[in-house]
C-alpha cells in the first residue's frame, strides 16, 4: 500500500466513518447518544483521531450510495440534532468530491456486490482507482486488501491518538 500517493489522491471515507465525523462536527456529545454511532462503538476521542487523520489529505471523496446512507442515518434523529447534523453534512460537502459511477454496471461486478452489496462495491472500485479506501466494515477492507488495493480499516487507527 502506498500512502503517500494517496495522501495527494485522497481518501473515500466510508458510511459509519463519515457518519461519526459528522455527528462530531456538529456536537460531540452527540456521538454517545446517537444509536448509530454510539452501537458502533464510537467515542470522542475517535472524533479527535478522524479529525487528525482526515486532515492530512488533500480531497476527501464520497459516493451517491454514501452519502444516501449517511443522510438516512441522520434522519433516524428526530428531533433537532437531526437538523442540525444534516446542516452539517450539506456544509461539509460542499468541499468534498463526488465520485460517479453507472449503477448497472457496478452490480454487474457479481463478487462484490452479491458479497457487499452496492455501496461497498462503489467503495471496491474506489479502491481500483487508485484511492485510498477509509472504513469500519472488516468484509469490506477484506475486500480490499485481497486485491493488494490501499485500505485502511479504522477500528485499527482508532487508538493512535
Amino acid at each position: 500500500m502506498c500512502y503517500s500517493t494517496s495522501f495527494k489522491s485522497g481518501v473515500v471515507v466510508d458510511t459509519n466513518v463519515l457518519l461519526l465525523y459528522i455527528v462530531g462536527l456538529t456536537d460531540r456529545s452527540y456521538i454517545q447518544s446517537f444509536k448509530i454511532t454510539r452501537s458502533a462503538g464510537f467515542r470522542e476521542k475517535d472524533w479527535d483521531t478522524l479529525d487528525l487523520w482526515l486532515g492530512k489529505f488533500s480531497t476527501i471523496w464520497i459516493t451517491g450510495g454514501i452519502l444516501a446512507e449517511v443522510s438516512n442515518h441522520l434522519g433516524k434523529m428526530k428531533d433537532q440534532r437531526g437538523v442540525r447534523c444534516h446542516m452539517m453534512l450539506m456544509r461539509f460537502v460542499s468541499n468534498m468530491e463526488e465520485s460517479h459511477f453507472d449503477a448497472i454496471e457496478l452490480i454487474k461486478d457479481e463478487s462484490s456486490f452479491l458479497r457487499l452489496g452496492y455501496t461497498d462495491t462503489s467503495l471496491v472500485r474506489e479502491a481500483s482507482l487508485g484511492r485510498l479506501v477509509l472504513t469500519d466494515d472488516a468484509k469490506l477492507a477484506n475486500r480490499i486488501y485481497e486485491n493488494d488495493w490501499n485500505v485502511v480499516n479504522f477500528n485499527q487507527i482508532r487508538d493512535l491518538v
